[in-house]
């Protein structure tokens, strides 16, 4: 998976590490505290719905992705 980066990205990454670092200085107890997750759901038929997938295309952006709406699956 790829995107695109925008010219103010540079600056909202280090703006939010900096914020993160603050925190971290001012309670020693924040990363203790703090949860980040990723999940991705694997169907046994072979699709994968990962969480906060995109699809960037330039040649169709009203392409459907079909999927089963009950089968069997995986979340890891």
């Amino acid at each position: 998976m790829v995107q695109e980066l925008k010219e103010n990205n540079h600056h909202l990454r280090l703006e939010f590490c900096q914020q993160i670092t603050t925190n971290v200085k001012e309670d020693n107890e924040f990363l203790d505290k703090l949860w980040m997750s990723d999940k991705a759901h694997f169907h046994l038929t072979g699709y994968v719905n990962k969480q906060n997938y995109r699809y960037w295309a330039d040649s169709n952006p009203k392409e459907v992705h079909e999927h089963p709406l009950h089968s069997s699956k995986v979340t890891v």
